[in-house]
């Protein structure tokens, strides 16, 4: 297993409970993220009455040159316990986790978001993840700044 670890900051033009709230509804995710086709609720489970913010199936379909690779993972939102702070792991095929941490903090002019992102995968495809993961996840913020700026 690999890790790599990269953080994004943006400073958007509105509150920051707007921002929270649009990144913290994994069921808004396919507004943002451009690999994701559908989100759903998950039922009950151990690991979202821990984490005390709920779980989602989500389905992306990844792009592999001429292909697009069918992927399901399950994500898990966390209870921080601060109104500023949003933690969301997602796990899938084969043993890859994106741990996920937003701090929005509001400004004078509106606020200004920190995103941690930390995703491991096995060495074996751990470049090609990091790589479509990263682009993605720079694609959320470019719709983010897009829609709320």
């Amino acid at each position: 297993m690999t890790s790599r670890h990269w953080h994004r900051e943006a400073a958007f033009r509105t509150d920051a409970a707007s921002v929270l709230a649009l990144v913290g509804d994994p069921l808004r995710l396919p507004e943002l993220h451009p690999l994701i086709e559908g989100v759903e609720r998950a039922v009950g489970g151990a690991a979202a009455d821990e984490a005390g913010g709920g779980a989602f199936t989500v389905r992306e379909h990844v792009p592999m040159g001429p292909f697009r690779l069918k992927n399901v993972y399950r994500v898990v939102i966390h209870d921080t316990g601060r109104a500023d702070t949003l933690h969301q792991v997602g796990t899938s095929f084969p043993r890859v986790v994106v741990d996920t941490t937003w701090v929005v903090v509001p400004t004078a002019t509106g606020c200004h978001a920190s995103w941690d992102v930390t995703l491991t995968a096995p060495w074996l495809v751990a470049p090609f993840v990091f790589d479509v993961a990263a682009r993605a996840h720079d694609r959320v913020l470019a719709a983010l700044q897009t829609r709320l700026t």
